[in-house]
């Protein structure tokens, strides 16, 4: 876990982020992974247990339609693909992080550290 974590510190202030906000996006990265396996692992285990249902997680979004909706296509997509959505916002974050810096572009609060 150290060698995967210290080439993804590397690789992120290569990139151009101080090395503080590198460990920052290394460790939330990582926690992101660990906590999506758990979960997906909880979900197989009460899925094989026939107390996982699809349409009741849906059915207590209620009256939030936009949310009801995100739920549906949710449950519908793979593990694989959830991670790879999850991962993907966190690296598009990243990239937008690293345009800042370099004068790509703006960040909402104006401020990168």
């Amino acid at each position: 876990m150290c060698d995967l974590g210290n080439a993804l510190l590397a690789a992120l202030t290569d990139a151009g982020l101080p090395r503080a906000r590198a460990t920052g996006t290394v460790f939330g990265l990582l926690h992101f992974v660990l906590g999506h396996t758990i979960e997906e692992q909880a979900r197989e285990g009460l899925r094989a247990a026939k107390q996982w249902d699809p349409d009741r997680v849906v059915a207590a979004a209620g009256d939030f339609h936009g949310l009801a909706a995100g739920l549906a296509a949710f449950e519908t997509a793979s593990p694989d693909e959830r991670l790879a959505d999850g991962v993907g916002g966190i690296l598009d974050g990243v990239r937008h992080r690293v345009g800042v810096r370099k004068g790509g572009g703006d960040s909402a609060s104006g401020a990168v550290s």
